[in-house]
């Protein structure tokens, strides 16, 4: 029923709001190592760390979000994916924001990551 009711986001951050099921297929295709062994461990771990009393640990959250998000497809896929999901969920209007020095681990600079959220939207 709260899906037909428009909504509006003014604080959502790109890498903090992606799909589980995503995030998990990334990380085993990437090869990145996960904080738990299967999905519905990995949705606890990040349960526990959004109630984090604590900023380091709250932080963790992002980290393999981040880790998988070096490249232009999952950038790209994971934008796809959040607008997508969005728009389903009634929201007419987000602001959706990112760090782009924080994707260039793997060879990107900060405007190649800027593309692929553009290109996402």
């Amino acid at each position: 029923m709260l899906n037909h009711i428009p909504k509006i986001n003014l604080h959502l951050h790109l890498d903090g709001s992606f799909r589980m099921d995503t995030i998990w297929k990334l990380a085993h295709e990437q090869n990145v190592q996960m904080p738990a062994d299967t999905i519905e461990g990995y949705e606890a771990f990040i349960r526990k760390c959004a109630n984090a009393k604590d900023v380091n640990e709250y932080l963790k959250m992002f980290d393999t979000p981040l880790k998988c998000m070096q490249d232009k497809t999952s950038i790209t896929r994971i934008t796809e994916e959040l607008i997508e999901d969005l728009a389903n969920q009634g929201y007419i209007y987000a602001e959706i924001r990112f760090a782009p020095q924080l994707h260039t681990q793997k060879g990107l600079t900060q405007a190649d990551a800027t593309e692929a959220v553009l290109e996402g939207r």
